[in-house]
C-alpha cells in the first residue's frame, strides 16, 4: 500500500474531508503541531496511480486555499517489510 506524506499550513480546517473525497484515497491521518503546520499520511488505494493522486491531492490543496509545503511517498525500510511478511506467516 503506497503512503504519501503531506504537509500544509492550518488555514482550511475541514481539508482533511475534503482530501478523503479524492477517488484515490483510502484512508488518512491527520496531526497539527504549534506552528499552525498540519500533516497528512495519506494511504492510498491498493490500484491507485501515485502520481495522478499526488497531482490530485496537490491539485485539492492549493485550490482549497492552503500553501502546500511538502508532498512525497513515505520509504519503507526493507526490515520493516521483511518482518510484516515474516508476522503473517505466524
Amino acid at each position: 500500500q503506497e503512503v504519501l506524506q503531506v504537509r500544509t499550513d492550518n488555514r482550511v480546517p475541514d481539508l482533511g474531508s475534503q482530501l478523503r473525497q479524492l477517488p484515490q484515497v483510502l484512508s488518512l491521518e491527520q496531526s497539527r503541531n504549534a506552528v499552525g503546520v498540519v500533516q497528512f499520511e495519506v494511504h492510498l488505494r491498493s490500484n491507485a496511480d501515485v502520481d495522478s493522486a499526488a497531482a490530485d491531492i496537490a491539485r485539492c490543496i492549493v485550490d482549497a486555499g492552503a500553501e502546500l509545503y511538502k508532498l512525497q511517498a513515505r520509504e519503507i525500510a526493507l526490515d520493516s517489510v521483511f518482518h510484516e511478511v515474516n508476522a503473517d506467516d505466524d
